[in-house]
């Protein structure tokens, strides 16, 4: 069969077509660094995409959704510190009360120290966070101890979802904390202190120094069990960020490009555009020559 000159013509416009689609592509792929420029570039690998993405943001959802409680957690834990500190300068205190050398007008002296700790102590109690006061169970809007150390709060737990389907609690009771709930009323071993001190009864002093003990390690275990808690958010969050990054590469194998076989194959289609003009100046020239020589 003879390739007329026609044949030979439309052959070219077609090659030419085709190696300007790619080099048009290539050029897309090496300046934005994306594979898939719309959903008919390739229908499967822009749906992986769109599933991929869906799943990262969810992740996100989770890890901001993990992110304020385990800031208050933390802070909540530093207040129960001081509380705790507090209580254990209270014992020293109530020890060196008992003291039988020391006079009145010394322990009246302790016992407007222990005043200051009852203050102090109030404030640690009434610590606010970024989701409003930290110890007052789901109450968060008010104050969780009054200026005379009785708590106002209540017992309920504030909880979050972290993973899905699974919530944790992300709240320390402060009724258990600084409550009668949890064994002891911390405010008022306080105040036992300070009336046996302004009573200068040595005997009744050192009848306090078990009890606020025992406060003391009452605090100390609300405090455990906010760091417990601050962990679980941590091992939370650690198990989400290393789910993201998989997720994430994933969605890169899919999506982008490689900039160095991105660039390379815009060079080498660019190569080939301009050798398939060479050669269609050349069968051109040719035609001519056939159709007036």
């Amino acid at each position: 069969m003879r390739i007329s000159d026609s044949m030979r013509l439309d052959a070219i416009v077609r090659q030419q077509g085709h190696l300007k689609e790619q080099y048009a592509n290539a050029s897309r792929v090496a300046a934005t660094g994306a594979k898939i420029g719309a959903p008919g570039d390739n229908p499967v690998g822009a749906a992986q995409s769109v599933r991929l993405q869906g799943a990262l943001d969810r992740i996100d959802a989770f890890r901001e959704s993990i992110k304020t409680p385990k800031g208050d957690l933390d802070q909540a834990e530093g207040a129960l510190a001081t509380a705790g500190d507090l209580f254990a300068r209270a014992g020293e205190i109530a020890l060196q009360g008992a003291n039988g050398s020391l006079s009145a007008t010394d322990r009246a002296s302790l016992a407007s120290e222990v005043d200051a700790l009852k203050t102090q102590l109030v404030d640690a109690a009434n610590t606010k966070g970024q989701a409003g006061y930290l110890f007052g169970g789901t109450s968060t809007a008010t104050a969780a101890m009054d200026a005379a150390g009785n708590f106002l709060g209540n017992a309920a737990d504030r909880t979050a979802e972290i993973a899905p389907g699974v919530s944790a609690i992300t709240s320390v009771s402060g009724a258990l904390a600084f409550s009668a709930s949890g064994g002891r009323n911390v405010a008022a071993d306080l105040d036992a202190l300070r009336t046996a001190l302004i009573s200068n009864n040595p005997a009744a002093i050192a009848a306090t120094v078990s009890t606020l003990d025992a406060s003391r390690r009452q605090i100390l275990a609300a405090r455990t069990d906010a760091g417990l808690k601050s962990n679980r958010l941590d091992t939370a969050d650690a198990a989400h960020q290393q789910t993201q990054l998989s997720l994430a590469a994933q969605r890169h194998a899919v999506s982008d490009a490689d900039p160095t076989t991105a660039y390379s194959n815009l060079i080498a289609l660019q190569g080939a555009v301009e050798q398939a003009i060479s050669v269609a100046r050349t069968s051109l020239s040719t035609m001519s020559i056939n159709k007036f020589g």
